[in-house]
């Protein structure tokens, strides 16, 4: 085809006909600037679908990930279904004794489980993938990218909650320890050794640390069907 063109332009050259040859040249600048942007048309269809792929590949694998995710979830709130009514009942017995009305030769039973911090751990390891790689960007749905993003920043939070509150813990368990008597799973704690400042201050702040790992726990959990919800769309 070049061969052809070439022909062409020598023998108007020759011929010496420059009007016609100047045409020609236009001509054949349209020609390949036409050429260009066929190619360029063809490499980004060509690179569309493979993002598009690419996009139901990393959809197929998240969804997979977030379903996984949502099962342990759901294990955990029945986990802590069980164990909300026995912090609640402690809870009142703690308040009702500093208000007196509970006998101070009474034993109080508090849980082992009390200074136990769970973490639950995100199997979405297309996620991290990415936001490492950089491949957020094919995800046109900005509201589930925002979801995304949320959601990682939550499990960080609930690690940074557990990180920052681990020797508080730690703490409180060694002072159960030391105030009390242990059976069957349980702290028997006796109700006056409680009404110290130093015993209750320590066990408002492990209840606000689990209240705070708590409602980040329930933030998890509702983004997580959003974000398969999104995903199925």
């Amino acid at each position: 085809m070049l061969r052809f063109f070439r022909k062409i332009r020598f023998e108007l050259m020759e011929k010496n006909k420059t009007g016609k040859y100047l045409k020609y040249a236009i001509g054949e600048i349209v020609l390949v600037v036409i050429g260009i942007l066929i190619a360029l048309q063809v490499n980004n269809w060509n690179e569309q679908r493979k993002e598009n792929k690419e996009l139901i590949q990393y959809k197929s694998r998240l969804i997979r990930q977030f379903q996984k995710d949502s099962s342990n979830l759901s294990s955990f709130n029945k986990g802590y279904g069980y164990v909300k009514p026995i912090f609640k009942t402690l809870d009142s017995t703690f308040r009702e004794n500093l208000k007196g009305n509970v006998k101070k030769d009474s034993v109080i039973k508090i849980p082992i489980f009390i200074t136990l911090q769970s973490e639950f751990l995100s199997e979405t390891y297309a996620l991290d993938e990415l936001k490492n790689t950089g491949k957020m960007s094919i995800f046109k749905n900005d509201s589930l990218k925002d979801k995304l993003t949320e959601y990682q920043n939550l499990i960080n939070q609930q690690h940074d909650i557990i990180s920052r509150t681990k020797n508080k813990f730690d703490d409180f368990d060694k002072l159960l320890y030391n105030v009390s008597k242990f059976s069957d799973m349980y702290y028997l704690v006796n109700a006056e050794s409680i009404n110290q400042d130093a015993f209750m201050n320590q066990y408002w702040l492990i209840d606000a640390s689990r209240e705070a790992q708590r409602m980040v726990f329930d933030a998890i959990t509702n983004t997580n069907h959003e974000i398969l919800k999104l995903l199925r769309q």
